[in-house]
Formats: structure tokens, C-alpha cells, sequence
């Protein structure tokens, strides 16, 4: 591997768009095929090189620490339970002990499904030099993230060549921190 990978899953949210069955099972816990969402990403982290991976989780947190437990991987994972719903950037914020002061940060929500190569997004992301990078893609009717030639412009944008963001990003600890 090129460099120390490290990644972060966001498993902290209340999953209200899937009530009620996220009362009694948090959404990075739902089974897709008999594998736990969370698994199969550690998994596809773990695969892609990734040697450190944190998770934040707050709804029915005891649900993802048992699962996480019982996970059998190579990388050195780090489970922080959230005292409130923090969000992204507060779990973030949260996260930065646990994280290098000097390489990237693939974050991605824990109910993501992908088939996409991780570890190359972090590479586009380094070679483009960027403090932040999202992977976005187009998906209707979530289109609504404004780019020109690579760039983000905005949000909450309807145009005709607007994209949809797909829950993954590349964030440079300076970006983090700031």
C-alpha cells in the first residue's frame, strides 16, 4: 500500500426515513443478503487497504459495539459512542484523537452500498490536491450538489447538471480541524 490508510464510518444516525424498523435496529445493522451493512464495509475497507477505521455511533449503540466485537478483521478499529447526535461534523470533530495529523480521511455513511474502489478515490483525491473531495453521481430526485469541471459550487441546487451525493468524501485533516 502507498500510505497508512484510515477511514471513518458515520453509524450514529436515527435512521427515520426506515421507521419503524430503526427502533428496534440501527441502519448500518440492516442486513443486505444475511451480512450486516457495517460489515460488509469494514470488509470493503479492509480489502481497499485501509488500516484504521473508526465508527461513531449513537442510536442503539450497544447494537453496533456488539457487532463490531464480534467482527473478526486486520484493522485496528475504533468505536466511539456519541453522548448526543452530534452529526457529521461534530462526530468528526469528535474523531480527531483518533485519526492521523497527516493523511486523508475516507469518510463514508454507514448505510452505503458500493461497488466502488475506495482506495482509488482516496487516490483521486490526493492527486487532485484537494482538502475535500465528495463522490457524487447522478441519481434522481437527490440531485442537488451544483459542480463544474470537478469543483463543488454549492448545494441545494436544481439545475439540469446537478449531482447527487453518494455519502462518501476524502477530507484532509486540515480540513477537518478548521
Amino acid at each position: 500500500m502507498p500510505f497508512f490508510k484510515q477511514a471513518m464510518i458515520l453509524a450514529a444516525g436515527l435512521g427515520t426515513r426506515l421507521q419503524p424498523l430503526t427502533f428496534h435496529l440501527p441502519k448500518p445493522l440492516f442486513p443486505v443478503l444475511n451480512i450486516p451493512l457495517l460489515y460488509r464495509l469494514l470488509y470493503q475497507l479492509e480489502e481497499a487497504g485501509f488500516k484504521k477505521i473508526v465508527i461513531n455511533c449513537f442510536h442503539l449503540a450497544h447494537l453496533v459495539l456488539e457487532m463490531v466485537g464480534s467482527y473478526k478483521g486486520r484493522a485496528e478499529i475504533v468505536t466511539l459512542v456519541e453522548p448526543s447526535l452530534l452529526g457529521t461534523g461534530g462526530a468528526l470533530k469528535n474523531a480527531i484523537s483518533h485519526i492521523s495529523k497527516n493523511k486523508p480521511l475516507l469518510v463514508i455513511n454507514g448505510d452505503v452500498v458500493t461497488d466502488l474502489d475506495l482506495a482509488r478515490v482516496v487516490n483521486l483525491h490526493q492527486h487532485h490536491g484537494a482538502k475535500a473531495s465528495l463522490v457524487v453521481h447522478k441519481k434522481e430526485p437527490w440531485n442537488n450538489v451544483a459542480v463544474m469541471d470537478e469543483n463543488v459550487l454549492g448545494f441545494n441546487y436544481s439545475g439540469p447538471d446537478a449531482m447527487a451525493f453518494t455519502g462518501i468524501s476524502v477530507l484532509e485533516p486540515a480540513f477537518i480541524r478548521t
